[in-house]
């Protein structure tokens, strides 16, 4: 049996012991990425610093369906009278990404140059109801001057919050426990 030795790729630009710090994934989920200005940053990052509203009430669930009924017809008639509405997360179409607790590789619509500051919004399966919103940076962008001609943008979560971070790994190690359930065989590994 031979011995297995150790190579060493000398990445440029790379200077730690460890490249990546959490285990990265494939998964679909809905997903939306925007460009942000610096005072929208600026102002993210202020929310994201802030500590997250938690709500331990019980909900009434006949109050939250009409209140979602409610919302849907306001966003109708603001969309009707000529403003841009976003469209609930968990309601955009489920995309392919490449999800770690660090940051995520996707397709998305329109060009994002690498350097750029946006916003990451989406949903994991774990977390019905709660969208994670992420301020990042952009570290290899679309911006059409790739030969590859691919929209796939990377970014680099750079403030994200705790608990949201806690159920990026959580999904990740759940895809990656059923990916190795599928592979040796089994449905499941409960």
């Amino acid at each position: 049996m031979q011995e297995a030795t150790r190579t060493r790729i000398d990445t440029p630009g790379y200077s730690g012991a460890c490249r990546r710090d959490y285990f990265r994934v494939s998964t679909w989920l809905p997903i939306r990425i925007r460009r942000l200005s610096r005072d929208a940053a600026a102002e993210l990052e202020r929310e994201l610093e802030a500590p997250a509203e938690e709500s331990n009430a019980v909900s009434d669930p006949v109050l939250e369906a009409r209140l979602c009924t409610l919302e849907a017809k306001i966003d109708l008639l603001l969309a009707a009278a000529g403003h841009e509405v976003d469209s609930s997360i968990a309601k955009l179409p489920r995309r392919s990404v490449e999800l770690s607790g660090s940051g995520l590789r996707a397709e998305v619509p329109g060009f994002l140059r690498k350097g750029d500051v946006v916003r990451v919004e989406f949903e994991l399966p774990e977390e019905r109801g709660r969208g994670i919103q992420i301020l990042a940076d952009v570290v290899s962008g679309n911006d059409g001057r790739e030969t590859t001609g691919s929209k796939s943008v990377a970014v680099c979560f750079t403030r994200v919050r705790h608990r949201d971070r806690e159920a990026i790994v959580r999904h990740a190690y759940e895809v990656q426990r059923l990916d190795l359930g599928k592979a040796s065989g089994r449905e499941s590994l409960r």
